[in-house]
C-alpha cells in the first residue's frame, strides 16, 4: 500500500476487515495503521458500522411482506449506521486533519475584560478530558485491569475508570497510562490536588509517553485555580516539548496577563 488515501488504501481496508487479506499482508497493515491516523481512523468507521449492523439484524422475508412497526424501527437504525459510516468516511478522506482530543464539552471561552483579573485567567482553562482510542487487534483481546478502566473511561465512567485503573501494577507497561487517565478524571471530578499529584508523576516520569500531555494538563489546572505563575511555567514545558499540543499552550501563554493575578 503505497499511498494512504484512494482506491489501494480502501481495497487493503476492506480485505483486512473481511478476513481475505493473506496473513503477512495483514501483519503489515497492522503494523502500518497504528502510525498513521488516517487509515486508523478509516478503520475505526469501518468497524463501527459493522458494530450497529450486528446489532440490528436482518432477517430475509418475502417481497410482498407487509413490515410490521419493530422491523420498520429496525431497518432505519440500520440506514441510520450506513449514513453516519458513510458520513465520516467522506470526513475521513478530506484534507482536513482530526484533533487528538475530543470535544467533551464546550471551549474555553474567550476572557472577559469586564471580569477581575482571575475570573480571566480561569476562563482560559481547558479542563476537557482528552478521548481515547483502543488499539484494534484481531482476535480476542486480554482482559486487563487497563482495559477495563479505559472502557469504562470512553464510555464517561470515571468512577469506574478510576477503580479499574488503580488495580494496574505497579511493574506493567500500562501503568503510566493509568495514572495520567486517573489523574484526568480527578481533574474532571474537580480534585485537583489528587489530579496534580498523578499528572507531576507521569510528567517527571523518564521517557512517558504522556508527559506533554500531563504538563499542559497541570498547566489547565493552574489557570482554573488563577495560578498565573506555575500556569506560565507549565506552558513553558509543553511548548518546549514541541508536541501537538504546542499551539495550544503558546495561545493560552499569550493570553496571560504580564502580572499574576492574585490568588
Amino acid at each position: 500500500m503505497n499511498d494512504c488515501i484512494g482506491a489501494p488504501a480502501h481495497e487493503w481496508l476492506e480485505r483486512y476487515v473481511d478476513g481475505t487479506l493473506p496473513e503477512t499482508e495483514a501483519l503489515k497493515f497492522e503494523e502500518h495503521f497504528f502510525d498513521c491516523p488516517h487509515c486508523l481512523a478509516e478503520l475505526e468507521a469501518v468497524q463501527a458500522v459493522q458494530d450497529q449492523l450486528r446489532r440490528h439484524p436482518v432477517s430475509t422475508a418475502p417481497r410482498a411482506r407487509v413490515f410490521s412497526w419493530p422491523v420498520m424501527v429496525s431497518f432505519g437504525a440500520i440506514a441510520a449506521a450506513i449514513l453516519v459510516g458513510l458520513i465520516t468516511l467522506r470526513m475521513i478522506r478530506s484534507p482536513q486533519t482530526t484533533n487528538s482530543y475530543a470535544v467533551v464539552k464546550p471551549a474555553p471561552a474567550a476572557p472577559n475584560s469586564s471580569l477581575s483579573p482571575e475570573v480571566q485567567v480561569a476562563q482560559l482553562a481547558d479542563l476537557r478530558p482528552p478521548s481515547y482510542h483502543a488499539a484494534v487487534l484481531r482476535g480476542a483481546e486480554e482482559d486487563t485491569a487497563f482495559r477495563r478502566g479505559m472502557k469504562a473511561y470512553a464510555a464517561g465512567d470515571c468512577a469506574g475508570a478510576s477503580k479499574a485503573l488503580g488495580q494496574v501494577p505497579v511493574q506493567n507497561s500500562d501503568k503510566l497510562a493509568a495514572q495520567f487517565y486517573s489523574g484526568i478524571c480527578r481533574m474532571h471530578g474537580g480534585d485537583f490536588a489528587g489530579a496534580q499529584k498523578l499528572l507531576h508523576h507521569v510528567a517527571s516520569a523518564p521517557d512517558s509517553p504522556q508527559q506533554e500531555s500531563a504538563w499542559y494538563y497541570l498547566a489547565q489546572i493552574a489557570l482554573a485555580q488563577s495560578n498565573v505563575s506555575d500556569a506560565r511555567l507549565d506552558l513553558n514545558r509543553v511548548i518546549l516539548l514541541r508536541g501537538n499540543l504546542e499551539a495550544q499552550a503558546q495561545k493560552q501563554l499569550a493570553a496571560l496577563p504580564s502580572q499574576p493575578a492574585p490568588k
